[in-house]
């Protein structure tokens, strides 16, 4: 309060230009507005106080009741507002509802209020509805209620006794109007102000609950099957028969004559059209939006956001000033009506009537945004329709944040339309998918009996029992069996009342009826198409699927027992030197546990981050999770999605894993990346353009849309995006399949404390749209410790604590641990839990107490309960009792193809990306050119003009070979890189599914095709003249033929050299010791005649050998004479002694090219096949 008074104060001096001097008058202004004004934190009670202080000014001591709005009961001790002003007939206490208004709006102070959201066509007062030209009409309308009201003797005049209060009452006015909106009747209401409705929230409405819909409904389904007439009839007045426990005196009604008559109207607008009979609140909804404000509101296609959490404070200011309650009534009627696609949102949001906030405010607003583009549905009811009542029940699983309790949803449908539908909280929490699904069917058998009894009593029953479909077999067989199970001994005996009815009700296995999302999670269709029978179903298609297993929006993941072990000595320890030791010993090596017994659940809408020390086992454990665990490290356990076990096919189609490093093509920009990414990752059935949306949506989701034509860059090499923009990029490649699921190993390492909050920020994103995100963490900030929703502390592989990180900093203060004021609580969580050096005992006992503390705790109790159930289903799997989890949709994928895209899907977008990967890379392009030029210039000019002489002869082999050399080694290190530089990527998208190894290996050697195609070409073309060889256009053409082939079996080579090595270090220092063999069984160094029959299988391996006799067999074959310059000399008389004298034949020619082809196709095919081996060791 005194930071108000001193904010208010600097408010009043600043704005009238006032000094400091008048300070002390600002503040005690201020004091005095902020006493005179409504308080929201006080609401009625602050009026409530002023109003006793002001009737204690007045003198009155005559006691009177007074109706108390938060008890509903009335106080006999309290003392009236008001002196006694008129009498009548002794008294009878009389009061004008004007002069009561005018009080009433100087007290509350909430006119302004109800001026912004009530509708003003209707008057507000009897002298307003006098006055306006409809006052013959109003008049007549209050006569009639009045006549009502006398002739059911709702009062006896009488005296007001001492002590007590008479309450004031009030005419409400309503225009009555058909759907064209023409005016049907003018209604008048006598009410009494009790005061437990307010102002500008639902002081207008009267409710009357005296009909029940499910009956009209079901009424007008009859009315459809037989094509019977409907008819309309009013009643003048209803009443509840209900009796009042305790006397009220209320006074005089104002203005009060004889008079008129009331019309009952269901609010619902009826149409018959042939066979059909149609119910819609078009009309209702047009007004609710005009009186909310909403009428031009632009429409949404779900009246929920998808995986939106409301809590009880979501993070932001309650607001007081608001017409929430009345909103949430205004919804009630039409969901109760005609609507049961937005029950679950209504149902949802009527659960924070008593503090909303500006979340559940936009919500309801989002509700009436989707009435605005589908407020023409009907529900239609046809005589060709099902003559029998047939019933869906669902149940998700821990839907509500804040207390995990469940939501029930069911529907019955007759003649084609709905008759009955339900969306509410179960009352109960449950332990399982089964459990929620058991109370669900237990909550339809109720109303299906019901159902079937008024189905009786018209006449209408139904010789088969009724069906109700559920899409559970756990639950199914539950309510079928009557034996006593220890897994359902928990569950509540109301519940059980099922199995007595199953003579009855027959509960069926379904999973086709898709309406039911819609009455547990709010989903809606993006049209109503009307069906074969006429109807327009309100069926819900499936969420759109990027490439999950059966389009599931919501994972809970839960684990139970996990262990993991370690040997000392690995199997990768054992050399071929020690295989003579005994194999048994193997039997006895000495195993590390990792994990020991780690239970644990995370669940959708909530990051869940992995805390502790180094060696804790938080890698190991999501490595386990992940099904990634190394080799050398065996794991046990059981996880489960959505309570049911997992497998590594499930979880890989759910789930995304942004692993601690970022491995990216750097000359690809951020969008280029995304849109490869969007090619291979989604299903093959969703189109081009669809995928460029969901592109364009995960740019603008994780904020990249300012780098999204910036290149990603190489360390070193090429600049590019941040770290922090590196690491969204991460996210974006996982999300654009929108998976439910996330796990992130250690977002935020490498990272400065802006980059790391702003990483998290987008985690925390994630999670609020309805993903499950766990993450790893090693020592978080204090403000990284806030945005985490749950903790799991692990400490020596055990499980420390799991919960929030408010019931973290409680659950240790309990043993007697609390973390320090001002002090970071991962910070001392963590050191308080870690190993330190000399003191591992006591370190030990640490830890052995704190988790023993933990298990036993209520939170930890609760997480064992949950990892039982998943065992106890695991069982049941292993058992026969139950399918298999994900069997269907698992097989159907194994049918299929692990991989998303198509085979020439996968090609096409692999070979794109490589090919830009190869424009786009300097090194590759220009300086290849130029090292080429520059090369052929240097041989040409040392080689310049060569004459078919003595010396020529020479000078020209040399000239060839050194041709052939710089084709070699140029090439083979120009690729030598290209392979084990992008293992790492290769290997992490393989295994992700995104792409095949054979297209891999195609699109890259593909996409430098070209370029090695044309570099030999252009050093032929400068040498091949410059050097003087054979002039002939045709041996030109041919050479250039063969040093293209020449090149491209180097670069085979290179390839199998870049495949079979780790790293590119390692291919530069083991390329040339392997190529100088190859080089001296060319020819030129060493006759191929004299080379040793031992060693002569490499010379057949050369291509060396091939290249350098095709071409000198190019060069000298039919070259008749060669002259002599010098005397006392060998000197070759033509061409073929050339030939002859080096052991090369002319008939040769074509065996070396046919030889270099197939050595072409066998280094490629050796390189793929590398490839592949170190992709499957490296799974």
């Amino acid at each position: 309060m005194n930071r108000t008074l001193v904010e208010r104060a600097r408010c009043m001096l600043f704005y009238a230009n006032l000094e400091k001097n008048y300070w002390a008058e600002a503040v005690a202004t201020a004091a005095y507005v902020i006493n005179r004004s409504r308080q929201s934190h006080y609401k009625v009670k602050l009026h409530m106080k002023m109003w006793k202080e002001n009737s204690d000014t007045q003198g009155n001591s005559e006691d009177s009741s007074e109706y108390d709005t938060d008890t509903g009961e009335l106080d006999e001790t309290y003392h009236p507002p008001y002196p006694i002003r008129q009498n009548y007939n002794s008294n009878v206490t009389l009061r004008s509802a004007r002069s009561q208004a005018k009080q009433d709006e100087a007290q509350n102070g909430k006119m302004g209020l109800l001026c912004l959201f009530t509708d003003l066509t209707d008057p507000q007062t009897v002298e307003q509805a006098l006055a306006s030209p409809q006052a013959t009409e109003w008049k007549r309308a209050m006569d009639e209620e009045y006549t009502s009201l006398m002739k059911n003797k709702t009062w006896i005049l009488t005296d007001l006794p001492p002590g007590k209060k008479a309450l004031p009452n009030k005419w409400v006015f309503k225009t009555k109007t058909d759907q064209s909106g023409n005016v049907q009747r003018y209604k008048a209401r006598l009410v009494i102000k009790g005061y437990a409705q307010r102002w500008g929230t639902d002081y207008e409405e009267i409710y009357s609950p005296v009909v029940r819909y499910t009956t009209i409904r079901y009424l007008f389904a009859l009315a459809a099957r037989y094509g019977l007439a409907i008819d309309q009839m009013d009643a003048v007045s209803a009443f509840l028969q209900g009796k009042i426990d305790r006397e009220i005196y209320m006074q005089q009604p104002e203005e009060y004559k004889l008079g008129s008559q009331q019309v009952n109207v269901f609010g619902l607008h009826i149409t018959r059209d042939g066979d059909q009979v149609l119910l819609d609140q078009e009309k209702y909804i047009n007004d609710i939006l005009a009186r909310f404000r909403m009428f031009d509101c632009k429409s949404v296609k779900t009246p929920f956001e998808a995986g939106m959490k409301l809590g009880a404070k979501n993070e932001e200011d309650e607001i007081a000033d608001c017409p929430y309650q009345q909103a949430i009534g205004s919804l009630l009627y039409v969901a109760q009506g005609t609507r049961p696609d937005i029950s679950f949102a209504v149902n949802t949001l009527s659960r924070f009537n008593k503090n909303p906030t500006t979340a559940h405010w936009a919500a309801v607003k989002r509700i009436f945004r989707y009435l605005q583009g589908t407020k023409d549905l009907k529900l239609v009811y046809t005589k060709d329709g099902n003559e029998k009542i047939t019933g869906y029940c669902d149940a998700d699983w821990a839907s509500d944040v804040r207390d995990r309790k469940s939501c029930t949803g069911y529907i019955f449908l007759l003649q084609g339309g709905a008759i009955s539908w339900r969306s509410q909280k179960q009352q109960t929490v449950a332990l399982s998918t089964a459990e929620a699904e058991y109370m669900s069917m237990s909550s339809a058998a109720q109303e299906a009996l019901w159902l079937q009894q008024l189905h009786a009593e018209l006449g209408q029953e139904q010789s088969n029992p009724l069906v109700i479909f559920s899409d559970n077999q756990s639950a199914i067989k539950l309510s079928n069996n009557d034996c006593y199970l220890p897994r359902s001994r928990h569950i509540d005996i109301r519940y059980h009342f099922l199995k007595d009815h199953t003579v009855y009700l027959i509960v069926q296995y379904s999973t086709s009826f898709n309406i039911l999302h819609l009455l547990q999670d709010g989903r809606t269709p993006e049209s109503s198409p009307r069906g074969s029978g006429g109807e327009i179903t309100l069926a819900i298609p499936s969420h759109r699927n990027y490439g999950a297993i059966g389009g599931i929006e919501k994972v809970t993941y839960t684990w139970a027992d996990i262990n993991a072990f370690a040997t000392e000595s690995r199997a990768r320890s054992r050399r071929v030197w020690n295989f003579w030791k005994p194999s048994t010993s193997g039997m006895f090596q000495q195993r590390k546990q990792l994990l020991r017994n780690v239970n644990g659940a995370a669940y959708p809408g909530e990051l869940l981050a992995i805390m502790g020390s180094s060696g804790a086992g938080k890698t190991t454990l999501l490595n386990t999770l992940t099904f990634r665990t190394p080799s050398g490290v065996m794991s046990t356990g059981t996880r489960a999605l959505n309570g049911q076990p997992a497998t590594p096919e499930a979880l890989s189609a759910l789930s995304a894993y942004v692993q601690q490093q970022d491995l990216f093509i750097g000359t690809l920009t951020v969008k280029e990346h995304l849109v490869f990414q969007a090619l291979v990752r989604m299903d093959r059935h969703i189109p081009y353009a669809q995928r460029m949306r969901r592109v364009q949506e995960v740019i603008t989701e994780l904020a990249l849309s300012k780098c999204q034509n910036t290149v990603i860059g190489i360390p070193g090499r090429l600049k590019g995006i941040s770290g922090g923009e590196m690491k969204r990029l991460s996210f974006a490649s996982e999300v654009l399949t929108d998976p439910p699921l996330m796990f992130c190993d250690e977002p935020t390492s490498g990272l400065d404390s802006f980059m790391a909050q702003n990483v998290l920020q987008v985690l925390k994103g994630l999670a609020h749209k309805g993903k499950t995100v766990v993450c790893t963490i090693h020592q978080p900030s204090s403000e990284l410790y806030a945005m985490f929703d749950k903790l799991l502390i692990m400490a020596d592989g055990k499980v420390a604590f799991l919960g929030s990180p408010e019931q973290a900093n409680g659950f240790f203060k309990e043993l007697g641990a609390a973390c320090p004021p001002n002090y970071n609580p991962a910070d001392h969580f963590i050191q308080l839990l870690a190993g330190v050096p000399g003191r591992e005992e006591t370190t030990r006992t640490t830890i052995d107490t704190v988790c023993t503390a933990f298990a036993r705790s209520e939170m930890g109790c609760k997480i064992a309960a949950e990892a039982e159930n998943a065992l106890f289903y695991e069982r049941k799997i292993s058992s026969g009792w139950a399918d298999a989890a994900w069997s269907e949709a698992v097989s159907l994928r194994a049918r299929r193809s692990p991989y998303k895209a198509s085979w020439c899907a996968q090609f096409r977008a692999v070979l794109w990306r490589s090919w830009l990967s190869v424009t786009k890379e300097p090194m590759l392009i220009k300086v290849r050119f130029l090292q080429t030029v520059m090369v052929s210039i240097l041989i040409g000019v040392i080689y310049f003009g060569q004459h078919l002489d003595q010396d020529g002869v020479m000078n020209i082999n040399g000239a060839i070979f050194m041709f052939l050399t710089n084709m070699t080694f140029q090439n083979i290190f120009a690729v030598i890189n290209v392979f084990c530089s992008e293992l790492p990527i290769f290997i992490r998208e393989h295994h992700s599914g995104m792409y095949r190894a054979d297209v891999y290996f195609l699109s890259k050697t593909l996409a430098e095709a070209p370029v090695f195609a044309t570099i030999p070409l252009v050093f032929t073309t400068i040498a091949y003249y410059m050097i003087g060889l054979n002039p002939d256009p045709k041996r030109f053409f041919i050479a250039s033929g063969l040093a293209a082939l020449i090149t491209n079996v180097a670069t085979s080579f290179g390839y199998l050299i870049s495949c079979a090595s780790n790293s590119v270090s390692m291919a530069a220092s083991v390329g040339p010791p392997i190529i100088i063999p190859f080089m001296l069984f060319g020819g030129f160094f060493l006759n191929t005649g004299s080379v040793p029959p031992y060693l002569g299988w490499i010379s057949y391996l050369s291509w060396f050998h091939y290249g350098n006799e095709a071409l000198l067999v190019n060069q000298w074959s039919g070259v008749e004479t060669i002259a002599c310059t010098r005397e006392n000399f060998t000197c070759p008389a033509s061409g073929q002694v050339v030939l002859d004298t080096l052991s090369f034949s002319e008939d040769d020619f074509t065996m070396d090219v046919v030889s270099m082809v197939l050595l072409f196709i066998g280094f490629r095919f050796l390189a793929y096949l590398a490839l592949l081996f170190r992709a499957r060791r490296a799974k």
